[in-house]
Order: C-alpha cells, then structure tokens, then sequence
C-alpha cells in the first residue's frame, strides 16, 4: 500500500489509498526516532502513528523536523497581521476631496 505524507507548519495529512488522516501538530505529544527500523513514531492522547519507509541518512533529519514543528505549533505565538497603516496616498485624496468641496462650497455662495 502507498503512503504519503503532506506536512504543513499546522498539521500532519497521512494519506493512504482512500483513507486521509489529519493530525494537528499541538495534538502531538512527542516524536520518537526509530534507531533500527528507520521509522518516526508520533505519540498522540489517542494513539500513536508511525511514519516508516524513511532513507536511513534521513531518519534524524525528518525526526528534528518534525520535532521543531511540533513546538513550534505548541509553544510559538499565534500570528496576527501586521495593523495597516494609511499612506501618503490616502491623505492626497483626503486633501484633495476637501479641496474640491471647499471650492464648490465657495462658488455656491458667490
């Protein structure tokens, strides 16, 4: 059976013939290394789910990734937009626009 598996900074997409299962990354309590069988182990409340078929070179590095993704989604503060600020551009048109009523307001009462 193929696996695939999509990881995003918020959660963890394991797909497998019809079966897609999501797993936020704040739901994750630990990410364990496999040393001899070359798989990465999540430790979930409800379970756990093992990741394997991973190059053995790369088996440390997808585990560090997950890990620092896993506290980055548990410890990291939530991302607000930045306030937007009104430019140059709006105070032109605001001057403008108070410009052109004064000067209507002026030719009205002449």
């Amino acid at each position: 059976m193929d696996v695939r598996v999509v990881v995003t900074a918020t959660d963890l997409t394991i797909r497998s013939g019809n079966l897609d299962e999501v797993v936020n990354w704040r739901d994750v309590d630990a990410v364990e290394i496999g040393e001899f069988d070359g798989a990465v182990t999540l430790t979930t409340g409800d379970g756990w789910h093992v990741i394997s078929g991973i190059p053995s070179n790369r088996v440390e590095e997808v585990g560090g990734i997950f890990e620092a993704l896993r506290l980055q989604a548990r410890y990291a503060l939530p991302q607000r937009p930045a306030r937007r600020q009104l430019g140059p551009g709006f105070y032109a048109l605001a001057l403008h626009l108070t410009s052109c009523v004064a000067v209507f307001a002026v030719l009205l009462l002449t």
